[in-house]
């Protein structure tokens, strides 16, 4: 009995190990598979505008250990056009129609991507060229102050 005993203990070990390693290995399929579509995922999810399931896809694929080069490279370019679209929704005329509220989802989505300086960057340059051709509109009157309080209006709104 003591034997067997020293056999089981023996075996013990190795076969937890085995089992640990199959589900590893399970665990690692899976990521794979899930890696192997995430692309064409990606891709509806772009084709849709469907920008925050994109980023969050984004971010769980930077969040997975496993790494495929070639995948890798194609969720980069794909990232690269998530950047393009948002960057061009802060740029786009379309935008001022809402003012910076509207902009804000593109700005957030950015600063979610690891993008948070170009997305202020972008922010700050379209308020600026919108503050421009505002002022531009302001009437200048005999009287200092309506002046004064057209700006300050622009200004704190903007």
């Amino acid at each position: 009995m003591s034997q067997e005993r020293a056999q089981r203990s023996q075996l013990s070990p190795t076969t937890s190990k085995t089992v640990q390693e199959n589900d590893e290995e399970e665990v690692n399929q899976d990521e794979m598979a899930w890696l192997q579509e995430l692309p064409a995922e990606l891709d509806d999810c772009i084709a849709h505008r469907d920008l925050d399931q994109a980023v969050e896809l984004v971010h769980e694929w930077k969040q997975c250990s496993t790494k495929d080069s070639n995948i890798d490279t194609q969720m980069k370019i794909r990232e690269n056009q998530i950047v393009q679209l948002l960057s061009d929704d802060v740029r786009r005329p379309g935008a001022v129609h809402g003012g910076p509220r509207a902009m804000k989802k593109a700005r957030t989505l950015l600063t979610q991507l690891g993008r948070g300086t170009y997305a202020m960057d972008l922010y700050l340059r379209r308020r600026s060229a919108l503050q421009r051709a505002a002022i531009k509109d302001i009437a200048v009157s005999e009287e200092p102050l309506s002046y004064v309080r057209q700006l300050c209006t622009l200004f704190s709104g903007a």
